[in-house]
């Protein structure tokens, strides 16, 4: 009843081998973390509403929504970082830090009994904080941009 939609000619169809299947799951968006300042704001008993995202295999992940631009131009104010307690971070990773009880999104660097927050946006400076002062270091496995 309805024409076949044509194809522009520089489009070719996908080959099936090549097609895969994505297992999507639902992830608690729970709160917000600063990037700027380290501030009390994640709170992790109570979600907002849910993302949903694909390849994620911690059954523990979630969503976090960033304030502040401390992260830019990379990530911004208003994007969702998806969050893995379980996955191990390491020097360089973006990763949500909480010392002393107040919470940071920040690229981080291990040296000895040391941690440097280190932001993305020049305009901000890093952090050093010694280990024992850190409550846990959560690696950021996924972004999803705010459009």
């Amino acid at each position: 009843m309805y024409p076949q939609p044509s194809r522009p000619e520089n489009v070719y169809p996908m080959p099936g081998s090549l097609r895969r299947k994505a297992r999507l799951v639902d992830l608690p968006l729970i709160s917000a973390v600063p990037a700027g300042k380290v501030a009390t704001i994640f709170h992790p008993d109570y979600a907002d509403s849910y993302v949903t995202v694909d390849d994620v295999k911690d059954p523990g992940a979630f969503a976090l929504k960033v304030k502040g631009n401390s992260m830019s131009p990379r990530i911004e104010d208003g994007d969702v970082v998806i969050v893995s307690p379980q996955a191990e971070a390491r020097s360089g990773d973006i990763c949500v830090v909480r010392v002393n009880g107040e919470d940071t999104l920040k690229k981080v660097k291990f040296e000895g009994t040391y941690i440097h927050l280190v932001p993305l946006n020049p305009d901000f400076e890093p952090v050093t904080v010694k280990k024992k002062d850190i409550n846990f270091v959560w690696k950021v496995v996924k972004l999803i941009k705010e459009l």
